[in-house]
């Protein structure tokens, strides 16, 4: 059972909570033994689940983050990517993440994804600072999934 902390609320972030209200979402659901928390860059609330993760104790959690593919409408560079799971392992207050996602990939974008953001993610892997990697979509403006398929 996971916890998403996305969406319009953003565990209450995007409905004008306070950080310590998102904090008492997030312990709650960790009270109630949810063992994934997937989160991304974006949603500006990474440092939010580090402090719930930190006051928990918990270390049987699973932790999703995620970076998005393009900024301004072209692809991040690998440096970016790199940079990007720095920052979110820092607001986390983790050493890795079980599941690193590119964020919002377009079909336009799949081809930069595979060929230069994909090897960068690998060598994170085996850096040990990402479990598995992952990949989302941008069903908005990709409602057929030509970027998945």
């Amino acid at each position: 059972m996971g916890l998403g902390a996305g969406g319009a609320s953003r565990i209450g972030q995007g409905t004008g909570r306070t950080e310590a209200e998102s904090v008492a979402v997030v312990r709650r659901a960790l009270d109630l033994g949810i063992n994934l928390i997937d989160t991304a860059e974006v949603y500006g609330n990474e440092a939010i689940i580090g402090r719930a993760l930190n006051e928990s104790g918990r270390r049987d959690i699973l932790v999703s983050t995620k970076k998005t593919s393009a900024t301004g409408g072209r692809p991040v560079t690998a440096e970016e990517l790199a940079s990007g799971l720095e920052g979110s392992l820092s607001r986390l207050g983790l050493e890795r993440v079980d599941i690193y996602h590119l964020h919002g990939v377009s079909p336009d974008h799949y081809q930069h994804a595979r060929e230069e953001l994909v090897p960068a993610m690998l060598k994170l892997k085996q850096q040990g600072k990402i479990g598995f990697l992952g990949i989302t979509e941008t069903f908005e403006s990709d409602r057929g999934h030509r970027m998945l398929s």
